[in-house]
C-alpha cells in the first residue's frame, strides 16, 4: 500500500469512527441512514488492520500519508475556525464556495412561493 492508499483508509476510518461516537454522545440526533452498530465496529477493526500493517512495514510511506492529512489542519484553522479573519479572506471563502457550488451543480434550486 502506498501513502495515498494509507491516507485514504485512515481518513475513511476516521469518518466511520464518528458513527459510534455520535450514537453515544447524541442518541436523539436525526440520522438519514441507520445501521446496526456492529457494521461500523467491524469496519473499524478491518481498517485498523489495513492501516497498522503498512505502518509497521513501510513507516516512511505512512508518515508521508499522515503528513498529507496534516496539511488540512492549517487550512481548517484559517478558513473555518478563525472567527476574526480579515474581510478579504471571508469574501474569498464565500465567493469560492459559491463558484464551486455552481460549477459542481450542488446549489439547491430556488423555492417557488
Amino acid at each position: 500500500m502506498n501513502y495515498v492508499g494509507f491516507a485514504t483508509w485512515f481518513s475513511i476510518g476516521a469518518a466511520v469512527l464518528c458513527v459510534p461516537y455520535l450514537r453515544r454522545k447524541c442518541p436523539d440526533m436525526e440520522r438519514p441512514i441507520k445501521v446496526h452498530l456492529a457494521f461500523p465496529i467491524i469496519y473499524l477493526i478491518m481498517t485498523l488492520v489495513i492501516t497498522l500493517l503498512p505502518m509497521i512495514q513501510q513507516p516512511v510511506e505512512t508518515a508521508i500519508g499522515l503528513a498529507m492529512i496534516a496539511t488540512a489542519v492549517p487550512v481548517y484553522f484559517i478558513f473555518i475556525k478563525w472567527t476574526t479573519k480579515p474581510a478579504w479572506i471571508k469574501n474569498f471563502t464565500l465567493e469560492g464556495t459559491n463558484w464551486l457550488q455552481r460549477l459542481l451543480v450542488v446549489v439547491p434550486p430556488d423555492k417557488e412561493d
